[in-house]
């Protein structure tokens, strides 16, 4: 998850401003994640990445986020859900399915969840809209089918 034009918005603001964007967001993310069921792996700055035991629980946290973020005070939020193996080395996360979050996220409009095909077949159609979009081209992943995922009941 990524707060949308940070940098612009940033880039205005006093240090101690700044700081306190980046508190109010921290805080955000990890009540909500937390909640959801997930885990935040870390923060850098304006960046969450996360983790889930499932991807039900993956798709509630991510729009629940991206939800509080456009309700609250903070920038629009976006963000990029795939399924895959990864490795687990030192707290953090690596392999295919954690770049192609991250390149989703850079793809994903404001307020908006972006997810892989293989994300997507793993969640519950009736908990979650799914809105097919055209292939995305990610750099160093080629072209690849995504979905905008929603709340039912939203």
């Amino acid at each position: 998850v990524d707060l949308v034009g940070f940098t612009r918005t940033s880039g205005s603001m006093q240090t101690d401003e700044l700081g306190r964007l980046l508190d109010r967001f921290e805080a955000l993310a990890s009540d909500v994640i937390t909640e959801a069921g997930g885990r935040v792996v870390k923060l850098i700055g304006d960046e969450a990445m996360l983790v889930f035991p499932t991807a039900d629980r993956a798709a509630q946290g991510a729009i629940e986020l991206v939800d509080a973020c456009a309700a609250g005070d903070l920038p629009s939020a976006r963000a990029g859900l795939s399924l895959g193996q990864v490795l687990a080395r030192g707290g953090d996360y690596f392999g295919r399915a954690v770049n192609l979050a991250s390149r989703l996220v850079d793809v994903a409009p404001p307020d908006t969840v972006l997810a892989d095909d293989a994300f997507v077949e793993a969640i519950s159609t009736m908990t979650f809209v799914i809105e097919p979009q055209r292939r995305k081209r990610l750099k160093g992943l080629g072209s690849v089918h995504v979905s905008r995922l929603r709340s039912a009941g939203r």
